[in-house]
């Protein structure tokens, strides 16, 4: 067995729940934004159900993903933004595109910091914008003599590939495989961070204290004007918007 390192990586507005084995993402139901899965050699889209789409499950087939009986490890180099205390994922399957289950990784790290305060009940209590992670990336212990990988939904095959690192001098000398996965808008431009509130707006919606919504939402108005009415480019149509990430 020789071991090495799976990193799959998501960019775009999901909800991560590390505290669940499986692990579970959900696409929240964003307008006009899709999904879509790619490795070394092999992409495919993740399509969402418009009425059952937090039961739509996508499961990645543990084949070379080592199990990991202890806690996960949180890597902050951009900080996972928490839903509240109190709050937990709403039962009404339309909010979401999709939910994705993956094995359980042994460290989640925050990516794509970008600065933007979040107001709304109990919102984290920090007076000015915070560096909150937009995307994250799970980290697997790995065998990689045993590079195949399938995601499947229901019985549906959706991708089967072998996955390679190009970088390596060798193939006996390979020591990571990456996987990324995004969930990005029709726009190459986000002119004053609309897209981004709505998508977090839909992202905050899946979490409810009894029939309550979240009400979370982004605010930039303390950011410099010329950060704040930038027009941003994000690559792959990101609009850039907070994950919520429960432990």
């Amino acid at each position: 067995m020789r071991m090495g390192k799976l990193e799959i990586s998501l960019y775009g507005p999901f909800v991560v729940l590390l505290g669940c084995d499986p692990v579970e993402i959900y696409a929240p139901r964003c307008t006009g934004h899709y999904a879509s899965i790619f490795t070394t050699e092999n992409e495919a889209p993740l399509d969402g159900d418009w009425h059952n789409g937090m039961k739509k499950i996508y499961r990645l087939a543990k084949h070379g993903i080592l199990p990991n009986s202890s806690t996960i490890t949180p890597v902050n180099p951009a900080a996972h933004l928490r839903p509240p205390s109190g709050y937990s994922l709403c039962g009404d399957p339309r909010r979401a595109w999709f939910c994705l289950q993956l094995p359980k990784p042994t460290h989640a790290v925050g990516i794509k910091a970008d600065p933007v305060t979040v107001n709304g009940t109990n919102s984290p209590n920090v007076p000015n914008p915070h560096d909150w992670a937009t995307g994250v990336r799970l980290v697997f212990d790995y065998d990689m003599d045993s590079p195949d990988i399938e995601l499947t939904e229901g019985k549906n095959l959706i991708l089967k590939t072998t996955l390679k690192d190009y970088c390596a001098s060798a193939p006996s000398s390979s020591t990571r495989f990456d996987i990324t996965i995004r969930h990005v808008g029709p726009f190459l431009v986000d002119p004053g961070h609309d897209d981004a509130r709505a998508c977090f707006d839909a992202t905050a919606k899946l979490f409810q204290s009894g029939t309550v919504d979240l009400d979370w939402e982004l605010d930039y108005s303390k950011l410099s004007s010329s950060h704040r009415y930038s027009i941003f480019g994000r690559t792959g149509s990101d609009c850039g918007s907070p994950l919520l990430i429960a432990p």
